[in-house]
């Protein structure tokens, strides 16, 4: 379940409550080392808009389903996250987004490593954008998304982490939550 909004995506207000089955391949012994697993979630999707939709619409209910698949090791060099996903509107299957997206960090030593991150993404599911012409303001500043078929993105970063050498031991299920992750607030992997 989560609750949000955001001026970039077009919402006042979106509400998803969404079950959802995880299943590793690898055993759970093993999640924190390594897993292979697959989420499948479907639910409804309420969405209250900023400005009305290039759909004509200020409010709607929608129900959609995603398949995520995601690759994640630990090693002694570092960390590596690959994830494939999936998703479509059940209200017209045509409204549907396939992201593939990979992450490594490489351990440089005593808290200190490299990451790097990327993306890839097919979008046909943008029902949010507004129909209102948009200043050139809000383009040149990304305040809200525009209309696009295809969406990438690279970062190169640096991080620092301190305190107990346990503080990475966390419960891993349903910690890969990719594009749905982002539209919903979520902190996940991919």
């Amino acid at each position: 379940m989560s609750a949000g909004f955001s001026e970039v995506l077009n919402q006042k207000l979106s509400l998803r409550v969404s079950p959802a089955i995880e299943y590793n391949y690898f055993p759970w012994t093993e999640a924190t080392r390594r897993q292979l697993t697959a989420l499948y979630c479907v639910g409804p999707n309420y969405y209250q808009y900023c400005s009305t939709t290039v759909f004509g619409q200020d409010e709607e209910t929608r129900v959609n389903q995603t398949l995520l698949l995601a690759l994640t090791q630990r090693q002694k060099w570092g960390n590596t996250n690959l994830t494939l996903e999936g998703a479509q509107c059940l209200h017209d299957p045509n409204r549907n987004h396939v992201t593939l997206s990979g992450f490594v960090e490489l351990r440089l030593g005593r808290g200190f490593s490299l990451n790097f991150r990327g993306s890839a993404s097919r979008v046909r599911d943008q029902i949010y954008i507004a129909a209102n012409a948009q200043s050139e303001r809000d383009i040149l500043t990304q305040r809200q998304q525009l209309q696009t078929n295809f969406r990438y993105n690279t970062n190169i970063g640096i991080g620092y982490t301190f305190g107990s050498i346990y503080n990475t031991i966390v419960n891993q299920r349903f910690g890969n939550l990719g594009e749905l992750g982002r539209r919903f607030g979520f902190q996940g992997g991919g």
